[in-house]
């Protein structure tokens, strides 16, 4: 995506981390036109803590051999954005590295109340509001982290799907000949429309570390031109919405293989939030 200034920025950001970023402050390193290395560290952390945390945010983005970095504080219910957002600044210009475009914003975005800054620039523009936010292969973006955060808690089929993958695990079940077909099916259609053994069935399959070497490694459509690369984002798209649905399909005993399958796709894919919260509850599975 192309950003020209500071609003186009504020519309893309979403789409780099999955979801609108609240009380935080962004680092992205620029190197040849491209986001080289995006990161987000929350405000309200303790001194102590933020402090390893904002020297190891500016690690990460000296690693990535930036030309240039943006800095962006978002200030949603408070105004105290200054000891993080200065403490990265200041360890890159520690370290030579220069902020060249250092904003704030106040206000929630998905609200509409938003307004930014621009550091050496007293005026103050309208941020985008969460219908102006960029829609990043037909998936909206205008989400809180919490909304991230359901969207993979177990649901109303947890149950009764996770009792049929156990007894398959504890009877030693052998894997469906047809799990690679219905993988094919679960990565394209939605997960409502598949029965509860069939989503046990796949689920099963993942004990084959063949079959899910396969899933991980096979692109979603094949190698495109630069024509062709919506069709790519599309179909990565569709793949993190299939695995998030199968997510909310398990309780946390059954669901570590399918967590493991979204937190790579999420990493591949740059969706932070989806990958920070995946984590989240992989920690709770066994």
């Amino acid at each position: 995506f192309r950003a020209s200034g500071p609003f186009d920025l504020l519309r893309v950001i979403p789409a780099m981390f999955d979801f609108v970023p609240e009380d935080a402050v962004v680092v992205a390193a620029i190197n040849g036109g491209y986001v080289a290395m995006a990161g987000r560290l929350d405000l309200a952390m303790p001194e102590d803590v933020a402090e390893q945390q904002c020297a190891a945010m500016a690690d990460a983005v000296v690693r990535a051999r930036p030309e240039s970095v943006l800095l962006v504080r978002y200030c949603t219910t408070t105004t105290d954005e200054d000891a993080v957002g200065d403490s990265i600044a200041m360890h890159l210009m520690g370290d030579h590295i220069p902020v060249m475009l250092n904003i704030t914003v106040t206000g929630s975005q998905i609200d509409g109340s938003a307004v930014f800054t621009v550091a050496g620039d007293p005026t103050v523009y309208p941020a985008p509001s969460a219908s102006d936010i960029l829609t990043m292969a037909g998936t909206g973006h205008a989400r809180r982290r919490d909304d991230v955060e359901r969207s993979i808690e177990p649901g109303p089929r947890a149950d009764s799907i996770s009792a049929l993958v156990a007894l398959r695990r504890t009877q030693g079940t052998p894997v469906a000949p047809n799990a690679a077909t219905l993988w094919e099916r679960l990565l394209t259609e939605p997960v409502s429309a598949m029965s509860d053994d069939d989503v046990a069935d796949a689920v099963h399959a993942l004990s084959d570390p063949m079959l899910f070497d396969r899933i991980m490694l096979a692109d979603p459509v094949p190698t495109p031109c630069v024509e062709g690369m919506r069709d790519r984002l599309v179909a990565d798209a569709s793949r993190i919405e299939r695995l998030t649905e199968l997510a909310a399909c398990l309780t946390d005993a059954e669901a570590a293989p399918v967590l493991n399958c979204l937190a790579v796709t999420a990493y591949a894919n740059g969706m932070g939030a989806l990958l920070n919260v995946t984590e989240d509850r992989l920690r709770r599975t066994r």
